[in-house]
């Protein structure tokens, strides 16, 4: 059986055949190609066979012109250059015998099904938008995200700008933090660079190492919003592609204790005491001195007159 339709301009088909005969090292192979010839409607093709027996070998050479009547009834959907129907570039080519309705309702019924599927997509969707939870700023994934929050573990990003990559960073307990960004070794070396800034504009940290070394910045701050940058420290940036790099926010503790609230020790027990650390002690009342003792006047001698 021969192909109905010929391939589309500047195609060219590549045909091997190999063929052995069961108890024998007799084989037959042909390589054959097919050009097209002024578009669909001719192409040249030809055969270099190989055969292999025990009486020896021969090889053979053989070119075929085919002509492939188009019937009426058949419609493509293509695109047009010149006088070729060639194929589009956002997909192949649709042929139909049902003529040019039966090829546009092939096309409308497609769309329609895509139309549909698409829909109930979005609607089985709706759910997961709603009742999804919402994203973790301090998620311990291994992607840096643009919001974290208190300690981050490991995670690696990319700068791309002299100006550096920016991280939303929240602080939830005050204390001191260790941000330390990892350098990987890479056949162009990074320089690293990292600081801190407030919400006023104020840089409270910044720390700077050479190429392929890690920048530490230690930080001693109250709860409340800031801006980490991950930047060149040596203001070098490559024309494509940027930096990797990996950073980490480690919680060392400290921060300012709140003071404890003063409680007056004259209150009894059940007021909401529960714990003998939580009331401050009572000043001790100092003992009132033992008074005086009186001293006895000393007797009068008594003389003789």
């Amino acid at each position: 059986m021969e192909e109905a339709y010929n391939q589309e301009k500047g195609i060219v088909q590549h045909i091997n055949t190999f063929r052995t005969h069961r108890g024998s090292t007799d084989f037959d192979y042909s390589f054959t190609q097919e050009w097209p010839v002024g578009g669909l409607t001719h192409q040249l093709s030809y055969d270099i066979p190989v055969i292999s027996s025990s009486d020896g070998h021969t090889i053979g050479f053989k070119a075929t012109e085919k002509f492939v009547p188009v019937e009426g009834n058949l419609f493509v959907l293509g695109k047009i250059e010149g006088s070729t129907l060639v194929k589009p570039g956002w997909r192949s080519m649709m042929a139909s015998n049902k003529g040019r309705d039966g090829l546009l309702a092939s096309v409308a019924k497609k769309k329609k099904f895509s139309f549909i599927g698409g829909g109930v997509a979005a609607v089985a969707s709706i759910p997961a938008i709603i009742f999804a939870p919402k994203p973790d700023p301090n998620d311990q994934g291994s992607y840096c995200a643009s919001v974290m929050q208190d300690s981050r573990a490991r995670c690696s990003d990319n700068v791309s700008t002299k100006d550096g990559d920016d991280h939303d960073w929240t602080v939830t307990k005050a204390g001191k933090y260790e941000l330390t960004v990892f350098a990987p070794k890479k056949k162009i070396p990074f320089a690293p660079g990292i600081k801190v800034v407030d919400s006023g504009g104020k840089v409270v940290g910044d720390g700077q190492a050479g190429m392929e070394q890690n920048a530490v910045t230690t930080v001693d701050v109250a709860a409340g919003a800031y801006k980490v940058v991950v930047y060149p420290s040596d203001g070098y940036m490559v024309d494509k592609g940027g930096f990797t790099y990996e950073m980490e926010i480690k919680s060392l503790g400290g921060g300012e204790a709140p003071p404890a609230a003063a409680v007056d020790p004259g209150l009894p027990a059940e007021d909401g005491v529960k714990e003998k650390e939580d009331v401050a002690a009572a000043p001790k009342e100092e003992a009132a001195p033992p008074p005086a003792a009186k001293t006895k006047a000393a007797p009068k001698k008594k003389g003789k007159k």
